[in-house]
């Protein structure tokens, strides 16, 4: 399945990329293990899990509106970030934080408006959505958290992206990233075991 060539591809290039961000220099700053581990879970739930799941089964009314209204604003979202990230070097952490809420918004939306659809469900299915709301409620945390700490210093050539574990005040972020990365990998290894 699809899925399982994805997870054969990704894993040997987050590795890579893991490594490669914490040699001296690179554009972002170093990363830690957390956060890395958190960038990797949303990028293969949010862009990948979500589209291949809704292309190859019967979901309910809720999960085909919320899930795909989620990974379809993530996509927009990570075309237009690469370019402020790389190219006009003018991301911030309030650009992420309005996305999120807004993301947010959309997908509780979706889930009100067809809400007997997901009442019904499975239960795995519920806790997969349940899941998808706890992450886009961290990942606005985190920007909120990391706009604290670094303020404007996300933008130009020098700019820090990521939270490093070599870096005292980012110790509390990196914790709380431990915790969620915990309980959103055991939520989508459950969902994926009872879906596949």
């Amino acid at each position: 399945m699809l899925w399982w060539v994805y997870l054969a591809f990704s894993m040997p290039l987050a590795v890579f990329m893991f490594f490669r961000q914490n040699r001296p220099g690179r554009l972002g700053g170093p990363i830690s293990i957390s956060k890395a581990l958190w960038l990797y879970w949303t990028i293969s739930v949010w862009f990948f899990l979500i589209p291949l799941a809704l292309t190859s089964g019967d979901w309910p009314y809720a999960c085909w509106w919320g899930w795909g209204f989620l990974s379809a604003s993530f996509w927009l979202r990570g075309v237009l970030e690469i370019y402020m990230l790389f190219i006009s070097k003018n991301w911030t952490p309030k650009i992420g934080i309005s996305h999120d809420l807004l993301t947010l918004a959309g997908v509780i939306i979706s889930y009100g408006l067809f809400w007997r659809s997901l009442y019904f469900a499975a239960w795995w299915i519920q806790l997969f959505s349940l899941g998808l709301v706890i992450s886009l409620c961290i990942e606005t945390w985190y920007a909120w958290a990391f706009l604290q700490l670094v303020r404007e210093r996300t933008k130009g050539k020098e700019g820090i992206w990521y939270a490093t574990k070599d870096d005292p005040k980012f110790l509390f972020i990196l914790k709380v990233t431990t915790f969620f990365n915990t309980l959103l990998y055991a939520v989508t290894i459950t969902f994926i075991g009872q879906w596949l």
